[in-house]
């Protein structure tokens, strides 16, 4: 199974260990599963438009056979190209939907369910 997790953008510098950051939160998620991950833009970009992404940097990476899109802007690219996938609320902490503490396993059993294992 070829998963590709695509994401916004890189974080603006490195984070000590202590902080639980994006990839931390996926690195969870798939824990049972090999994947890649990619970004919408190869640069830190808070402010990033649809208008802005380069297919040449983001469509060679989507090879998979299950795409998971973090967050709005990577599943409107994915839905604009016709390109299959699911969509979840990014992972980022400063996203205040992680503030329901019952929202992570349901979107840990949605990505399960999507990959093929229960």
């Amino acid at each position: 199974m070829n998963i590709l997790v695509l994401g916004h953008s890189p974080g603006p510098m490195k984070c000590s260990s202590k902080v639980k950051t994006t990839k931390h939160r996926v690195s969870d998620w798939l824990k049972d599963y090999d994947y890649d991950f990619h970004n919408l833009s190869p640069v830190h970009a808070p402010v990033l438009r649809l208008s802005e992404v380069k297919d040449e940097h983001v469509l060679p990476a989507i090879k998979h056979d299950k795409i998971i899109a973090l967050g709005n802007l990577a599943s409107q690219y994915l839905t604009r190209k016709n390109i299959d996938h699911l969509k979840v609320p990014h992972p980022s902490m400063k996203n205040r939907v992680w503030n329901d503490s019952s929202l992570e396993p349901k979107v840990i059993k949605q990505i399960r369910e999507y990959i093929g294992s229960v």
